[in-house]
């Protein structure tokens, strides 16, 4: 049966289930009460993340610990609400403190993610470890502290390369450097990235992976991988940040197996066993490789892409699951069954090369009554600085759409886009 089908709050338990949310989750977190009548939440997060906790009343305890706290004193103060009130279990819907919720389960006896699975997703040069030492990829990387390291690895495996944070998020010092002339402006450039959210983190160097970009949406349980979607990509050449995304992608069937193949030998290397995840990758000459992979639900509106193509609901599984409920073999019927009547969908970003500060933005309420549009995001306001495409925040507003072919849904979007016209009051360079 699909999820759509299921009585809302039906018990599944007999007594109640107390479940420790570590960090945010937003509209997660009510959603995971209202799986069944018995469950309880409680959470414990950092201050700035605190608005991410919806409904926060509604919760047994809440505890918000400081910022700069450190691993160990999350622990404790998950173990002394534990003695209080004891947990069944640990999830983390975000990515920020899942390093956390580890430690928590770990120390608690509850199941989550082993904290070696998430320093491996969390840390792509842990990652790129990982995936050699067990056999399933060999991609050439370092960490660097200086520009003259990167040229030192550029005469080893040569150009072009990509430099990033190893902790990145957001594609927020993101970098291809294409020959030995980009190499100190990039690494500057990649070195003082920032983004909301980001910690800072050491920069890795890696052969730059060329062809064609995806990523696979996938739910497993029990160490059992459910493929839900491969999702085609778009990306801004210079800077790496995503612009669109089309579902499903245009591959043929041989294509498409070979990148479930692979990404099931990569969810099992990292130790995977349970939960969302959001892996993207490079189609290369040689086949599939992993570019990076994190355990929570994808960005960028995705998961209501996939609920636009598929007619289900994928979050509502991760809840399902959370909430100690077995969903695999009732999310294979329906992933399977879903696919049979699939629809295109796609998601286009407006954005801009211009810098300066936005004056007007015309044409709003005829992008959301363009044909196939589902739901235009703005996310701009009027006088803010616009200072280029520089990472995801940069994005100013976002137009989904659903049509026949994936192919005419990302052009739908694209020509929804397309209508918007933007003031700008450029910058003046003179005398700078």
């Amino acid at each position: 049966m699909n999820t759509s089908d299921k009585v809302p709050n039906e018990t599944l338990f007999q007594k109640r289930h107390h479940v420790l949310i570590v960090g945010g989750g937003s509209d997660l977190i009510p959603r995971l009460r209202a799986v069944d009548t018995n469950v309880q939440t409680s959470v414990i997060c950092r201050p700035s993340v605190l608005k991410f906790v919806y409904e926060i009343e509604k919760n047994n305890k809440v505890l918000v610990i400081e910022e700069k706290a450190d691993t160990q004193a999350w622990v404790e103060h998950a173990g002394a609400l534990h003695k209080i009130d004891p947990f069944d279990s640990v999830v983390s819907f975000a990515e920020i403190d899942q390093d956390k919720a580890a430690a928590i389960s770990e120390s608690l006896g509850l199941d989550y993610h082993s904290s070696s699975t998430i320093e491996w997703v969390h840390n792509k040069l842990q990652m790129r470890e990982q995936l050699r030492s067990t056999g399933v990829e060999d991609i050439p990387n370092a960490l660097v502290m200086s520009a003259e390291e990167v040229m030192e690895f550029g005469q080893k495996w040569g150009y072009p390369l990509i430099i990033k944070p190893c902790k990145g998020r957001a594609s927020a010092g993101v970098s291809v450097v294409y020959g030995t002339e980009d190499v100190a402006i990039k690494f500057e450039r990649s070195n003082t990235a920032t983004a909301p959210r980001l910690e800072p983190s050491p920069l890795i160097v890696e052969r730059y992976l060329q062809g064609r970009e995806y990523s696979v949406e996938a739910i497993s349980e029990g160490g059992q991988h459910v493929i839900l979607s491969i999702v085609e990509k778009y990306k801004e050449e210079v800077s790496k940040v995503e612009i669109g995304h089309m579902i499903p992608a245009i591959l043929d069937s041989n294509t498409y197996t070979e990148i479930e193949n692979h990404i099931v030998k990569v969810l099992d290397a990292l130790n995977i066993r349970f939960g969302i995840t959001h892996t993207e990758i490079m189609l290369t000459g040689e086949g599939p490789r992993v570019i990076e992979t994190h355990v929570r639900a994808a960005g960028d509106d995705i998961p209501y892409l996939l609920q636009d193509s598929l007619g289900l609901d994928p979050l509502q599984y991760v809840v399902e699951q959370a909430a100690g409920e077995s969903i695999y073999e009732r999310l294979k019927m329906d992933v399977q069954r879903a696919k049979r009547t699939q629809k295109g969908v796609a998601i286009w970003f407006v954005h801009t090369d211009l810098e300066g500060e936005l004056l007007n933005v015309e044409n709003t309420e005829q992008v959301s009554q363009a044909e196939g549009v589902v739901e235009f995001i703005p996310s701009f306001e009027l006088g803010m600085t616009l200072e280029g495409l520089k990472n995801s925040y940069s994005r100013l507003a976002s137009i989904r759409t659903v049509a026949e072919t994936p192919i005419q849904a990302l052009e739908l979007a694209k020509a929804a886009a397309d209508q918007l016209k933007l003031q700008v009051k450029v910058h003046s360079n003179v005398g700078s």
